[in-house]
């Protein structure tokens, strides 16, 4: 277990950047700012309250001030973490959030993390920490990427797709693990995860893709895991999702890290 990092309060917008490697698993703590928090690279699952917050790179987790929370990751990880000062929190969401992330954000924090720049200082890195906090204001919130439900009839289906997916290509197998009809099954998803099946399965199937791009599998071998009949099938959903080809995805990692 990790230890949390101790840091000072932030006088406007703190960044903050950790490889975490694979299994590394941030114990609970609580600050009195505002985080921002997502993966450059792998993907981020934090715990607040009993309950887990899954992102990929595109998006970040809102946590408002004093919000206990742990972290773990699944494969090696690059964290950011962006502090936000107390007084700037109160037009800021007053719950955890999944937030996108817009291209001016990403661009402003690969800024200072390359440059290094933790704390900003001069007035313009500090006009450019303003900006982060309008960006964070402005950009499109949800409650979840990858909701949960542990109705019994459902939950385990999502936990076999989450642990074999090619296990559960067509919608009548998921269906038999639960002894439940089609019908039934697209009725629980609604009604339990606010999405349709095929939707959560897809962002599931995402999850675990980015997971394994980041232990260098291929492309072909994500695919075939994943239940896919060909490589080409696997890249459009992926696409779809992201807006990136699975290599260029992996390429961009390797680019916003270093």
């Amino acid at each position: 277990m990790t230890q949390p990092a101790v840091r000072i309060a932030p006088k406007i917008v703190d960044c903050f950047f950790n490889q975490y490697p694979q299994n590394a698993w941030i114990e609970s703590h609580t600050v009195a700012w505002g985080e921002l928090n997502f993966a450059l690279n792998g993907v981020l699952d934090l715990e607040v309250n009993q309950k887990h917050y899954i992102s990929p790179p595109q998006y970040a987790i809102w946590l408002p001030p004093h919000t206990p929370h742990s972290a773990y990751s699944t494969t090696s990880t690059g964290y950011v973490t962006l502090c936000v000062a107390l007084a700037y929190c109160a037009k800021l969401p007053q719950e955890v959030k999944l937030i996108e992330i817009t291209p001016i954000l990403l661009s402003i924090v690969q800024d200072f993390i390359q440059r290094q720049m933790t704390h900003p200082k001069t007035a313009a890195d500090q006009r450019l920490a303003m900006v982060l906090i309008d960006q964070i204001q402005q950009s499109t919130c949800y409650n979840h990427y990858l909701p949960w439900s542990s109705h019994s009839k459902l939950e385990p289906i999502l936990k076999q797709f989450q642990q074999h997916p090619a296990s559960l290509i067509t919608l009548q197998q998921c269906a038999a693990l639960a002894n439940i009809s089609e019908r039934h099954l697209l009725r629980l998803s609604q009604q339990e995860l606010h999405m349709s099946f095929n939707e959560w399965k897809n962002r599931a199937k995402l999850l675990i893709a980015i997971s394994m791009l980041n232990q260098l599998c291929s492309v072909k071998h994500i695919a075939s895991h994943l239940g896919y009949q060909s490589s080409s099938a696997f890249i459009s959903m992926f696409h779809r999702l992201t807006g990136k080809t699975p290599e260029q995805m992996r390429q961009s990692n390797v680019i916003e890290t270093r």
